[in-house]
């Protein structure tokens, strides 16, 4: 299974892949694990992923436009079309239930060579636990 990972820190996922766990199940050949910058899809001068949130307000937003180049250029290599995983607010709460249906789909992909599971990086919710919004 290959897993792979959007991020504006792409080299922060490295050293988590590869000790504990999950290093020894990726030196066993479990999972490879692949992390892209999303700012290689932006089209400013200063690469820029965020902006204000439209009529104003506290915060920032990702862009759309380099997530959604991001995705389309990624997924159109490979022979196995990825399921998009995306730690929202607003998504759907991660359960035990999830993760099974989840892990279904992706074994059922089988005839493939590789499968490819794509999350972003986690967004926190001050209201919720860390929310799912998955495309099957």
């Amino acid at each position: 299974m290959l897993i792979e990972t959007l991020s504006v820190f792409p080299e922060l996922f490295e050293p988590y892949m590869s000790t504990s766990i999950m290093g020894r199940a990726r030196a066993r050949g479990l999972f490879d694990f692949a992390a892209y910058d999303l700012r290689d899809w932006t089209h400013d001068r200063h690469r820029t992923v965020d902006d204000a949130p439209f009529g104003g307000g506290a915060g920032m937003l990702m862009k759309v436009e380099p997530l959604h180049e991001a995705i389309c250029d990624i997924s159109s290599r490979g022979e196995c079309p990825p399921r998009v995983v995306f730690f929202t607010p607003c998504g759907e709460p991660f359960t035990q239930e999830v993760a099974e249906r989840l892990s279904a789909a992706i074994a059922s992909c089988s005839s493939a060579d590789v499968t490819r599971a794509w999350m972003s990086a986690p967004m926190t919710s001050r209201t919720s636990a860390f929310r799912l919004a998955i495309t099957f």
